[in-house]
C-alpha cells in the first residue's frame, strides 16, 4: 500500500515536479499521527478513528491530565495489530503551559517515535 507524504502543515510535499509517496512502516506513522489529530467520530466510516485530544485543550496542565493523555495514547495505539503494545513507551516533558510527549513503539519490529505537543490552544505531531 501506498500514500501521499505530507507534512502537518496541511501540505503535500513535491520534489522534482511530482509528488512523494510512502508506503510501509513510513505510512502507518503517518496514518498514526493524523489519528491524533482527528476527534473520535470526525470520520464517518470508522466512528472509532481519532484520538480526540482537543478535548483536553484549555484544561490545567496536571498529573491528572498527563495520565488521561497518556491512557489515551496506549489505549489507541495498542488498538493497532501491527503495533506491539507492550513497546509503547511515553515520556512526557512539562513546561509552562506546555506538555510534551515523546512516544516509542515497535511496529513489525520497526522502532517509531512521534513527538505530541499539546499546550492550552492547539495540538501538533512531529
Amino acid at each position: 500500500m501506498q500514500d501521499i507524504k505530507f507534512d502537518f502543515n496541511n501540505s503535500i510535499i513535491i520534489k522534482d515536479n511530482d509528488i512523494i509517496k510512502i508506503e510501509d512502516n513510513e505510512e502507518i506513522v503517518q496514518n498514526i499521527k493524523i489519528e491524533m489529530l482527528t476527534n473520535e467520530g470526525d470520520v464517518f466510516y470508522d466512528l472509532e478513528f481519532g484520538y480526540s485530544l482537543y478535548e483536553f485543550l484549555h484544561r490545567e496542565l496536571d498529573e491528572m491530565l498527563i495520565n488521561e493523555i497518556k491512557h489515551r495514547i496506549i489505549t489507541k495505539l495498542s488498538r493497532r495489530d501491527y503495533v506491539e503494545s507492550s513497546s509503547i513507551k511515553i515520556n512526557v516533558v512539562e513546561k509552562i503551559d506546555k506538555l510534551i510527549f515523546n512516544i516509542s513503539f515497535y511496529i513489525n519490529k520497526y522502532f517509531s517515535e512521534i513527538t505530541l505537543l499539546l499546550d492550552r490552544a492547539k495540538v501538533e505531531v512531529i
